[in-house]
């Protein structure tokens, strides 16, 4: 198991032939944005948003209190989630690290059910070295918990779900 990566082919009209496009390093070909503006907004938007809502500001009050009409929460720690609320159907997108012993992975928060969780799982051993590619499952066990048959490694876990 290792990184997904996209390619995306484009027909060039004036050579007959498919050009090949690399989303992650050619985001100019891919959208019509500005060059940066991926970056740009969370450099510039994502930590003002932070800040606004880790204070006690009276927009921070008032943020706060959309949030909570609307089922919005979050928790910003290394295992966190954010979950949208009645805003986006009630998804959850939780991310967590393990520990190399650890076979059950614990959500920060539960879902509804164990059927509508999607799960994305990436092995990481310090030293670099490379994990086996077949051979190991992983199978969300409950709405709150998954387990994964591979150990010795820290696993790198995002679920999405609602």
């Amino acid at each position: 198991m290792g990184i997904l990566k996209g390619i995306l082919h484009h027909w060039n009209k004036t050579s007959s032939a498919y050009d090949t496009i690399h989303p992650e390093t050619e985001v100019a070909q891919v959208t019509d944005w500005n060059k940066g503006i991926v970056n740009t907004l969370a450099s510039t938007g994502l930590s003002s948003l932070v800040n606004v809502l880790s204070s006690d500001s009276l927009l921070a009050l008032l943020i706060k209190k959309v949030f909570d009409a609307t089922g919005v929460k979050y928790s910003l720690r290394q295992n966190g989630y954010v979950c949208f609320g009645s805003l986006v159907g009630n998804l959850i997108i939780q991310w967590v690290s393990t520990g190399q012993s650890q076979e059950y992975i614990t959500f920060p928060i539960a879902f509804s059910s164990k059927h509508s969780v999607t799960l994305l799982v990436t092995p990481y051993h310090s030293d670099g070295a490379t994990h086996p590619s077949e051979g190991w499952s992983v199978s969300v066990t409950s709405a709150s918990t998954a387990h994964c048959s591979l150990t010795g490694y820290d696993l790198r876990v995002l679920a999405i779900g609602y």
